[in-house]
This record gives C-alpha cells, sequence and structure tokens, in this order.
C-alpha cells in the first residue's frame, strides 16, 4: 500500500471525520463503508448575498464503490440519499457522490 493509500485509510477511518454508511446499489446488495458527509453550505452570488444550496455529497473510497450509479442509495447518519451523479478524483481514489434526499 502507497504512503497516499496508508494516509487515505487513516481519513476515512478517523471518526471525527468520517461515518459507517450502508451502500446499496441498484439491484445489489447493502454493503457497509466508511463515508464523509458534506453538508449543504452558502454560497456567495452576485450583489453579495448567501444562499443556502440545499445539496449533499458524500466522499467514498473507490476501493469500497467500484462504480457508481446513479439511482444507488446511502445511508448516512440515519437519513437515506439517492445518487443523483458522481465523480472520481483525479488519482482514481475517492468518488464525491452528489446525492438528493429520499
Amino acid at each position: 500500500m502507497s504512503v497516499f493509500d496508508s494516509l487515505l485509510s487513516r481519513i476515512f477511518s478517523n471518526r471525527d471525520l468520517s461515518s459507517t454508511a450502508t451502500y446499496v446499489p441498484l439491484g445489489g446488495s447493502a454493503v457497509s463503508i466508511p463515508a464523509i458527509m458534506i453538508t449543504p453550505a452558502a454560497v456567495n452570488i452576485p450583489a453579495n448575498v448567501d444562499v443556502f444550496v440545499p445539496a449533499f455529497a458524500a466522499d467514498v473510497l473507490e476501493r469500497d464503490v467500484a462504480q457508481p450509479k446513479e439511482g444507488d442509495q446511502i445511508i448516512l447518519e440515519g437519513n437515506s440519499f439517492t445518487v443523483s451523479s458522481f465523480e472520481n478524483d483525479s488519482l482514481k481514489k475517492v468518488w464525491r457522490l452528489y446525492l438528493s434526499e429520499d
């Protein structure tokens, strides 16, 4: 395991940063994985007005979720979400899942 992979493992196993999630692929079996929840944030738009954007995302390791699909479900911190889109980082180590709340 590379130093970078070891650091990712430590980040995703740190309970101050991540939570245990249940990932349910469409037509597949549920698996328990570590995930880092990214909560909605305020964004700055023209005229310096802050707007609350109701969007959720979660980061998961590629080794835990080989290929996410739209419609997959993830249960994080007691809330159920559906994957609406996703992207992989440039090193192909972490998926960012964009979620809609069920």
